[in-house]
C-alpha cells in the first residue's frame, strides 16, 4: 500500500496509522467492530484494523503502514487536497457501518529537515453515527517518516536488469550469414535393364526348335510332363 493512490515512484519514506482504541458512549455498543482506513483517492475496501477492545476475539492488527513514493512537497500537496481520511467502524456481523470519524491531515511542515518524522495527529478523535450523534471516540496516531534519500525499489531494478540484458542480447548477437544460391537440379540418370532380365525370355518370345533326329534313330517319346 502506497500513497499518494496509484502513484508509481521510489520510496521517499513511510506513513503510519495506528489505532490504538475504541471506546463507545453507548448504551448497548456492538459486540466485536472493525476500523476501515481509507485514504482520498483509494480504490478497493481499504485497510481494516482491529485493536483489542474491540472485539471479545483475538486482536488483529492495530497498525498499518503506507509507502510514500513522493517527495516532501508532493505529499504536502496531497494531504492538503485531502484534508482528512474517513474511518469506519464496521459491524463484524451485520457488515454495516455504524460509526465513522473524520481525522485531520494537515500538519506537516513544508520546512523539515531531509530526515525527519513528524507526527500528524494523535489522540483520541470523536466517532458519530449516520444521524450525526457522537456515540463515541477512536484513539489513533498518524505520523509520516521521510527518509534522507530516496529507496530504489525492486521494481526499478528489475526494469534496469532487464534494459542491460536486452542490450547486451543486441550486441552479442552475430550477423547472419548469406544464404547460398540455389544449386541446379540434376538429370537422373536412365534406368537400365537389370542383366538378368536382359537374358531372361519373355513369355511370347517363340521356343527355340527341338534337335533334329537322325535318320534310323528310333523315335523316344518324352517322359511324362516334360515339354
Amino acid at each position: 500500500m502506497s500513497l499518494p493512490p496509484r502513484v508509481n515512484g521510489r520510496i521517499h519514506g513511510s506513513l503510519r496509522l495506528a489505532v490504538e482504541a475504541v471506546e463507545w458512549r453507548v448504551v448497548r455498543p456492538p459486540l466485536s467492530t472493525q476500523v476501515r482506513v481509507k485514504f482520498w483517492g483509494e480504490k478497493g475496501y481499504g485497510a481494516l484494523l482491529r485493536p483489542a477492545n474491540c472485539s471479545r476475539g483475538p486482536a488483529l492488527a492495530s497498525t498499518v503502514f503506507y509507502s510514500v513514493r513522493c517527495s516532501r512537497r508532493s505529499m504536502l500537496e496531497y494531504l492538503n487536497d485531502a484534508e482528512t481520511v474517513t474511518l469506519d467502524i464496521v459491524d463484524e456481523v451485520s457488515h454495516d457501518v455504524v460509526a465513522h470519524a473524520t481525522v485531520p491531515l494537515a500538519g506537516l511542515s513544508p520546512s523539515a529537515p531531509r530526515e525527519s518524522t513528524e507526527s500528524i495527529r494523535e489522540g483520541p478523535v470523536g466517532m458519530y453515527s449516520a444521524d450525526g450523534h457522537k456515540v463515541g471516540e477512536v484513539h489513533i496516531a498518524i505520523d509520516v517518516h521521510f527518509k534522507a534519500s530516496p529507496q530504489r525499489t525492486s521494481m526499478d531494478d528489475t526494469e534496469v536488469a532487464s534494459d542491460a540484458g536486452a542490450s547486451l542480447q543486441v550486441r552479442s548477437r552475430a550477423p547472419a550469414r548469406p544464404r547460398a544460391p540455389p544449386r541446379a537440379p540434376t538429370r537422373p540418370a536412365p534406368s537400365q535393364p537389370h542383366p538378368a532380365s536382359a537374358r531372361r525370355p519373355g513369355p511370347d518370345a517363340p521356343r527355340p526348335a527341338a534337335p533334329a533326329r537322325a535318320r534310323g534313330e528310333p523315335f523316344h517319346p518324352p517322359p511324362p510332363g516334360a515339354r
